[in-house]
């Protein structure tokens, strides 16, 4: 009978153990699903963030050729503004 109980208890103990070890395995496979949740969300903020930071960055750059092609149409304006005045200068002293 001692011999039964005994093997009894070491059933119950290894099957306590078992559930236990289930539970490790089952906290352990939640913490790395959220662990690469939160790494996939960090990731798909980074590339957001630098989409971001391209695209400020081109807006930047069009930005900066439109004030130059907007410069560079009022020298041409100042230099026409002054070749007309010489032309019609010259044209009225030359009459």
């Amino acid at each position: 009978m001692k011999a039964q109980e005994l093997k009894e208890q070491a059933r119950k103990k290894k099957e306590e153990e078992e559930k236990r070890m289930e539970r490790e395995r089952e906290k352990e496979r939640i913490r790395v699903g959220k662990e690469l949740l939160d790494a996939k969300r960090i990731e798909e903020e980074n590339e957001r963030k630098c989409v971001v930071a391209s695209w400020k960055a081109e807006k930047e750059e069009e930005k900066r050729a439109r004030e130059k092609i907007r410069q560079k149409l009022e020298e041409d304006k100042v230099l026409i503004v002054s070749c007309c005045s010489v032309l019609y200068a010259n044209t009225n002293t030359q009459n």
